[in-house]
């Protein structure tokens, strides 16, 4: 990994994605975000070989990218965690994260994701202000929408980690982005852009100034709205969710042979149809026990609900 200076104590180390890591006195460091489970070793060597300790891991979400390495720091490092108290049910055992993840078989999250699962020390509330961990005073943004309770953290040196809620650069071309809540990330970004700090770091790909993260903020959501826009578009009749499906995969070229991959982007999909349903876009029916979603001003004669 590298390991580079921001501003002031505030550095990015970046990996297969890009976690936030403020430097404390007598070597010691508190984390933002714990990053990808088959990075722990270069993790561990980077910090070494910075002569950095980590003694906190502040977490914007509870995804597998962002907080599966949380137990393996509290083991090897004795690291506290915190996390938002909105999310903090979610890590508590394999059943509850499969609540939150139910395109997965219990079975599945339990040989595969099952280091989610670990202890939160101190639950990040509700309130955006000030959040005192491990020794430093951190700015806690509540952005949520790309799940239940994401958050986005200033650090002293007023540098905003964004975590997952805004895209930036590759990011933006994403076929199918992911938000757990589409409404809410929508204004989420219209909440960041508003937001004045020194410089932001993106959990994927990579840094910028404030206006940078302004103009991320934008096209964050120029690009939810657009894809569900080209959804939309696709369902010119009632359509089955298979059959929405199929039309989504062969439209943005969605054909991957992994079914770890796929499952994630039913979910993704899943999304937008909420968002479409929730706007009073599409309509939903029943038909012989089967579920059709059509254009609310084609189903608008045929008792749609």
């Amino acid at each position: 990994m590298k390991l580079t200076q921001i501003l002031g104590r505030t550095w990015v180390l970046e990996g297969a994605e890009h976690m936030g890591l403020y430097r404390l006195d007598g070597g010691r460091c508190i984390l933002l975000d714990s990053g990808q489970q088959f990075e722990r070793q270069d993790l561990a060597d980077t910090l070494a070989g910075a002569g950095l300790t980590p003694v906190g891991v502040l977490s914007s979400h509870i995804h597998t990218d962002h907080s599966i390495n949380n137990g393996w720091l509290r083991t090897v490092y004795g690291c506290r965690t915190a996390a938002p108290a909105g999310e903090i049910h979610l890590c508590r055992s394999p059943a509850a994260l499969h609540q939150y993840m139910a395109f997965y078989s219990p079975g599945t999250i339990a040989r595969e994701l099952g280091d989610m699962v670990s202890p939160v020390d101190c639950p990040i509330p509700a309130g955006d202000g000030i959040f005192s961990f491990c020794g430093a005073d951190f700015s806690i943004l509540h952005t949520p929408g790309h799940s239940i309770d994401h958050i986005s953290i200033l650090t002293p040196d007023n540098i905003c980690y964004t975590g997952d809620a805004v895209l930036f650069r590759s990011g933006l071309k994403a076929k199918l982005p992911y938000g757990y809540d589409l409404a809410g990330m929508i204004a989420s970004t219209r909440l960041v852009e508003t937001l004045a700090c020194g410089g932001f770091i993106a959990c994927h790909q990579g840094c910028g100034d404030c206006g940078e993260l302004h103009e991320a903020a934008r096209q964050t959501r120029a690009l939810l709205l657009g894809r569900a826009e080209e959804i939309r578009g696709l369902i010119s009749r009632p359509m089955t969710w298979q059959e929405i499906l199929q039309a989504v995969n062969s439209h943005f070229s969605l054909f991957s042979a992994r079914p770890m991959h796929t499952l994630r982007l039913e979910r993704n999909l899943r999304s937008f149809l909420d968002y479409l349903l929730d706007t009073g876009v599409l309509t939903c029916q029943a038909r012989l026990g089967m579920t059709y979603f059509s254009p609310a001003c084609a189903a608008a004669e045929e008792g749609a609900y």
